[in-house]
């Protein structure tokens, strides 16, 4: 690992070796996808809203750490959401993982967020 403290962060490390909600879901009334053509890393995830609410979630992919352990976080912090809170601001999801807004690493953590705004439609 990196010198780096993101990648030193146990936390991180946790959910992207045990990402929460990874798996695509039998049964699902959203689908979006997001990829970062210039490192390769990509998400797709998949929403089963009823009644307004965020019923289930499950998600897709391939990335880095942080690109996997943002979505799972992520994935935790909008199950059981109305769909008017899922326009998460971009700094939300930066503190979830502690990578800062100025950080190289700044997209590997969004693409999740992304994924997420084209599967409900922001």
């Amino acid at each position: 690992m990196s010198g780096n403290p993101v990648f030193n962060n146990e936390r991180i490390v946790d959910h992207y070796m045990n990402p929460r909600h990874f798996g695509k879901l039998s049964k699902y009334t959203h689908k979006g996808h997001f990829s970062n053509p210039s490192c390769g890393d990509e998400i797709t995830v998949y929403l089963h809203i009823s009644q307004e609410k965020v019923k289930e979630i499950g998600f897709e992919g391939s990335g880095c750490s942080l690109c996997i352990a943002s979505m799972s976080l992520l994935s935790e912090k909008i199950l059981g959401k109305e769909i008017s809170e899922l326009d998460i601001p971009e700094e939300d999801v930066l503190n979830l993982t502690g990578v800062a807004a100025d950080s190289k690493r700044k997209m590997c953590v969004l693409i999740g967020l992304y994924a997420l705004g084209k599967a409900t439609g922001e």
